[in-house]
Parts: C-alpha cells; structure tokens; sequence
C-alpha cells in the first residue's frame, strides 16, 4: 500500500472539498449570537465592543454584521465626530427574528 499516494490524496480531498452553503434565510451561530445581544441585552453598541463582548474576533465580527445587515436584520451608523467607530443597532426584522429564534429553544 502507497501510504504516500494515500496521504496526499488526503490532503487533496481536505484542501479542495466544497463547504456546504448557507441558505440566505439561515443564520451562522455567531449571528446568532450577535443578533440576541443587540436584542435582549444592548442594542446600540460599538462594533469593537460587540467583538470584545462576545469574544469573537473583529473580523468575524465585521463578517457576521456585514451578512446580517445584507438579510435587513441590522443596522450600522457612523458615531458623530469619530466616523472610524460604528455603531450596531437591530431591525424591527432584526427582533422579530431574535424572538422567533428564542421561541425555537
């Protein structure tokens, strides 16, 4: 047996497989997560201390605010005066959608 051939067919399959897609309706848990926090414990916050709260990183952050504010679940402003902080606000879709998904709990 070619454990070599083997190992690199492996390494083949790993790098190149397709991740699954995500349906536009459904919602990556850190989406989840952001979405329940600008809901249910403080909506109006900076987008660094949404990251620093939650314990994601910045750029999953930014990540996650771009993909719910494309689904209308969120909203982003720049703050008077210092346009390089944004601030996070949730949708009344946003909250419709936080309540359904703590209804499914």
């Amino acid at each position: 047996m070619d454990f070599r051939m083997l190992a690199e067919d492996l390494l083949h399959t790993i790098a190149y497989r397709k991740m699954p897609t995500e349906k536009p309706n459904q919602m990556s848990v850190g989406e989840r997560g952001i979405l329940n926090y600008l809901r249910y414990v403080h909506d109006g916050v900076m987008a660094g201390d949404l990251s620093r709260n939650l314990g994601i990183t910045t750029g999953r952050t930014a990540s996650a605010l771009k993909s719910l504010e494309n689904k209308g679940l969120i909203a982003r402003g720049a703050v008077a005066g210092d346009r390089r902080c944004v601030v996070v606000r949730i949708t009344p879709e946003g909250s419709a959608a936080a309540e359904a998904l703590r209804s499914q709990i």
